[in-house]
């Protein structure tokens, strides 16, 4: 058990080590595309910006996943994860407030209710 959880740890570590200079960039490129959002009226309400960055989110990680596996360019998960970090700033500035696992539990479950009604 000790060699597998040393061989998780190596993964890991080297995982960490070669996603360094991508991890700086996009939060560099989300940040600004964040602020360029803010200025914006996108007209979301505050549940559709949470569950869309979620939604976002969740698109993009397979995605680099998949690109990492197979050594190539991570363009469309990164692009995603991009546009995940700066609408998830966008909604984090235009909605002041306390933001829990209950308030974006909450959201999600407006906005399905809303679709399915």
């Amino acid at each position: 058990m000790e060699g597998v959880w040393q061989a998780i740890t190596d993964l890991w570590d080297a995982l960490v080590a070669r996603t360094a200079p991508l991890r700086a960039v996009l939060a560099d490129e989300a940040s600004q595309l964040g602020d360029r959002l803010a200025t914006l009226d996108i007209g979301l309400s505050r549940d559709a910006a949470v569950v869309a960055t979620l939604l976002l989110f969740c698109l993009s990680l397979p995605a680099l996943a998949a690109a990492f596996a197979e050594r190539r360019a991570p363009r469309v998960g990164a692009m995603l994860l991009i546009l995940a970090m700066a609408l998830g700033w966008w909604t984090v500035e235009t909605y002041q407030g306390p933001w829990t696992v209950d308030t974006v539990m909450r959201s999600a479950i407006q906005v399905i209710a809303d679709l399915t009604r």
